[in-house]
């Protein structure tokens, strides 16, 4: 008896002191590249621990674009993926992805996060739902919980640290549209959202607070990406509409994202009522993704419709930007007349009876300039020749635009408008009438000061009476009472 209870003492024994085998870290294996990545759960929510570092290409940070994928590594300016990939920023940091890249970038399996996948991440540490629908800074130490700690990474002080998540932030910076260049390693992190809000709602997190700050970036912008687990809603957007009649019009869509599950319905929905739906009328275009033309039928004459393009996976059906347009009254005749007059030409010069005919403002908010004011005095000295004393002459005949310079010379090019294509503000209230486009040739001063002088061919009508006519030209990117630029002309 006592060599039995011996053993058994002996065997309990061995088996304690033997270490008992750990889990490892849950992880995810990238199968298009190989790559391990370190997960974590947090709520019902499975994220990457890490920025994902997916990299099919690379460019410097001089190359940018709205609309086709770009893929950055912090402080590389190169083409040689092998060569990005070996440096330390990359290794660490991961990959900064443009937005049109950050859509596609998630592997199978995974999405990039929405504006609500982000907020319920928010909302499990701690911050109210009220705290997590504010822009801006928000919340207390939500922040905190997500970074990293310590300063290997971070800079002194990485206030309120603690990483009790498991999320491990890290301070990856940006590549900046503003300057064309790399920022802010060290300092914060910043991660896109697949939500579109006055750009693309985006994360970042400072080294000096533990909050979570909520704003927008540009598509053309550099961030990092940190991807969610489980298929999400498509992403679609609304195209131009075009070809309006008085009971016709076609729109554009464009799937460019399925969320990781087949898209099994697209088109366009309308209404004369904002924020149409699929319960609404309707078109169906085909399945998957990609571009694709919808036409519209049945409308009626001389009526301003909403539209928006639609897509349908096994999450759902999400919707695109609303556009507007207003179909036409066959009273064309009458619209040319006001650019060119009955007789089939019109000269326009500026309004030389305002305090200011050129300048910038407020989009959809001013109704001319209304932060720098240029009277007409001054305008020659930003375009010489095309302030006092110049002029434009629109004519019917071949649809020519004439620029008249005040030392006499001319330069001539071509016009088109579409009264169809108004604009709302944020109030309801129609903005702007129409949509001026010129060819070869702008209007007076037809350049935009913050892109370098770029020339503007492309203008919002907001007036055309027979004696007076304002234009404005939004930058890019801008959302309600971002840089416009405006321009008050007469007739001469």
């Amino acid at each position: 008896m006592k060599k039995t209870i011996l053993f058994l003492f002996a065997v309990v024994f061995l088996y304690s002191c033997t270490p008992i085998p750990q889990e490892a870290p849950n992880t995810f294996t990238d199968s298009r590249d190989g790559k391990v990545y370190k997960t974590v759960t947090i709520g019902e929510q499975v994220w990457m621990a890490e920025n994902l570092a997916y990299l099919p290409s690379v460019v410097g940070p001089a190359t940018e674009s709205y609309t086709d994928p770009y893929y950055y590594v912090y402080d590389y300016d190169g083409t040689d993926v092998d060569e990005a990939k070996a440096t330390e920023n990359y290794q660490t940091y991961g990959v900064l992805y443009n937005w049109p890249a950050a859509i596609t970038a998630c592997p199978d399996g995974w999405h990039l996060p929405s504006d609500a996948d982000w907020k319920q991440l928010e909302m499990y540490l701690g911050m109210s739902e009220e705290e997590a629908d504010k822009r801006g800074e928000r919340g207390t130490d939500e922040g905190g919980k997500l970074k990293e700690v310590g300063t290997t990474h971070w800079e002194t002080p990485n206030t309120g640290a603690t990483n009790s998540s498991g999320f491990t932030a890290l301070p990856g910076g940006d590549r900046n549209w503003f300057n064309g260049d790399f920022g802010y390693i060290g300092h914060y992190a910043a991660w896109w959202s697949s939500t579109e809000d006055y750009g693309v709602v985006y994360r970042r997190l400072y080294y000096y607070d533990s909050y979570v700050t909520r704003y927008s970036l540009t598509k053309r912008d550099g961030a990092s990406v940190r991807c969610v687990q489980g298929n999400a809603l498509p992403i679609v957007t609304t195209g131009d509409v075009s070809d309006v009649g008085m009971n016709t019009a076609t729109c554009a869509g464009n799937v460019i994202a399925d969320g990781g599950a087949a898209v099994t319905a697209r088109g366009v929905c309308w209404s004369t009522s904002e924020n149409p739906s699929t319960s609404d009328s309707k078109t169906t275009d085909g399945e998957g993704i990609g571009d694709f033309t919808s036409n519209l039928t049945g409308l009626s004459q001389y009526t301003i419709y909403y539209v928006r393009a639609y897509a349908t996976n096994s999450e759902g059906t999400v919707y695109g930007e609303q556009k507007m347009f207003r179909t036409s009254n066959n009273d064309v005749a009458a619209e040319w007349a006001l650019f060119c007059g009955a007789t089939g030409e019109k000269t326009w010069v500026w309004d030389d009876t305002l305090p200011g005919a050129w300048g910038n403002g407020g989009y959809k908010g001013c109704a001319a300039p209304c932060w720098w004011v240029v009277p007409v005095s001054d305008i020659n000295d930003q375009a010489p020749g095309e302030g006092a004393g110049a002029s434009m002459t629109f004519t019917i005949a071949g649809a020519r635009l004439i620029k008249n310079f005040n030392d006499g010379t001319t330069v001539q090019g071509s016009f088109t408008f579409d009264m169809s294509k108004i604009t709302l503000d944020d109030g309801g209230n129609v903005w702007a009438i129409g949509k001026l486009n010129t060819e070869n040739v702008t209007v007076l001063c037809g350049k935009s000061l913050n892109e370098a002088n770029a020339p503007i061919y492309n203008y919002d009508i907001l007036q055309l009476t027979d004696d007076n006519m304002v234009l404005s030209y939004p930058e890019p990117g801008a959302g309600s009472w971002g840089t416009a630029w405006f321009w008050m002309f007469k007739r001469q």
